[in-house]
């Protein structure tokens, strides 16, 4: 459980730090592109940076990126490509 949290917070900071939001209002459900006036270039920024802090790869397709439309939908994907690296099933 502490893994999901330490991937939650980092994403979060990580989003808040980008949009000079306050990561206290940050939900599951807020949105990158609504809530927080991302455009893909910034949301793929973001991510990459992520990528390299939590030393975990996502996919790159435009299918896989365009399925990223919350906080949540971040942290779900870095806890699973965090679970594939590591053979957790």
């Amino acid at each position: 459980m502490k893994q999901a949290l330490d991937i939650e917070t980092t994403v979060s900071s990580a989003f808040a730090s980008q949009f000079a939001t306050d990561e206290r209002s940050l939900t599951a459900d807020t949105s990158l592109q609504d809530d927080l006036g991302g455009d893909s270039l910034a949301i793929v920024e973001v991510l990459v940076g992520l990528e390299q802090t939590l030393k975990v790869e996502l996919g790159d397709s435009d299918a896989f990126l365009a399925g990223l439309q919350t906080l949540g939908d971040v942290v779900r994907a870095f806890e699973a490509a965090r679970d594939e690296s590591s053979g957790v099933a």
